[in-house]
């Protein structure tokens, strides 16, 4: 699973996956999802994390899959946007909240 980080966030994720994977499986029976990231640093010291809550949606659409592509996807999927049973996984945010430090709080989307 890869996401497409060369993009400003706006509350919508992209990831490209494979059809076969867990995940896919999971959101064709519940389209609610969970992500969790983290800063460097790990989670005993100052790093800060973030935990977003959204609904995913599968595309599978070679169109989208070229507008969200980049080259360094091409070590994970050897034929890009033409590689068998890839998925692309969008997630759009509907609640984010972070915690950096003692610092805490909710992004608004």
């Amino acid at each position: 699973m890869s996401n497409n980080g060369d993009v400003e966030y706006d509350g919508t994720s992209y990831y490209f996956t494979y059809e076969q994977a867990r995940t896919v499986a999971d959101i064709q029976a519940n389209p609610k999802v969970a992500l969790g990231f983290t800063g460097e640093g790990g989670i005993f010291s100052d790093a800060i994390y973030v935990a977003i809550e959204g609904s995913a949606e599968l595309i599978r659409d070679k169109a989208t899959f070229r507008a969200h592509w980049t080259s360094d996807l091409d070590r994970w999927f050897d034929k890009g946007v033409d590689t068998p049973n890839i998925v692309l996984i969008k997630v759009k945010a509907n609640r984010i909240t972070y915690w950096d430090g003692e610092e805490e709080g909710e992004v608004q989307v």
